[in-house]
């Protein structure tokens, strides 16, 4: 791994992070057209796809059991287990990046923040918020992929998620039907 210890003084990674349901995807896509020249990693999840996701795209899909595999042949950066299924960035997608010295734009949930910014202490954390409790609850409902006692699971995490805010170096409100807006201020942040 000597190209971690290479990238302790990395200045060009962008860890974007906020509750569920608070538009992280939504974000990242317009980002992605209005700034393709960013590299942005897929995250691998052993959760079941999504009507919506296309493998590769919004996700890499692997079987829990694959997924535990890469963990245990140290093949992913960073993992955790949220909400009963594994997250994490594979190695691979990040040595790519490095390889072609590109600023680096990582979605990631507020546990694997903390990991990453120990990996990479000069990284860039920037938390996106909702600009209310309500939104969040909204948005969970309109991409209608979880029953109520998943949702009520993940507003509980986001009040804890919310509290950890503080902790990172920028906080954006993502605000109902501001998406250009909310864009902008994270392209402010990360253009040099």
């Amino acid at each position: 791994m000597t190209y971690l210890n290479n990238l302790k003084n990395a200045s060009k990674i962008y860890l974007i992070s906020g509750p569920s349901g608070v538009g992280k995807d939504t974000l990242i896509n317009k980002l992605k057209s209005k700034s393709p020249n960013y590299f942005y990693p897929i995250t691998a999840t052993s959760r079941p796809k999504r009507y919506n996701e296309t493998d590769g795209k919004h996700y890499i899909f692997l079987s829990e059991k694959k997924f535990q595999q890469l963990i245990n042949s140290n093949k992913m950066l960073e993992w955790a287990k949220v909400y009963g299924h594994y997250y994490g960035v594979p190695l691979s997608q990040i040595n790519e990046a490095i390889s072609l010295n590109k600023v680096i734009v990582i979605k990631i949930d507020v546990q694997g923040v903390n990991t990453l910014k120990e990996i990479f202490p000069l990284s860039t954390s920037i938390f996106i918020a909702p600009a209310l409790k309500s939104d969040l609850i909204e948005r969970l409902k309109i991409r209608n992929s979880e029953n109520d006692e998943s949702i009520e699971s993940r507003v509980n995490a986001a009040e804890n998620e919310l509290a950890l805010s503080k902790n990172f170096d920028h906080i954006v409100i993502n605000a109902n039907n501001l998406i250009d807006t909310t864009v902008k201020k994270i392209q402010k942040i990360i253009q040099p």
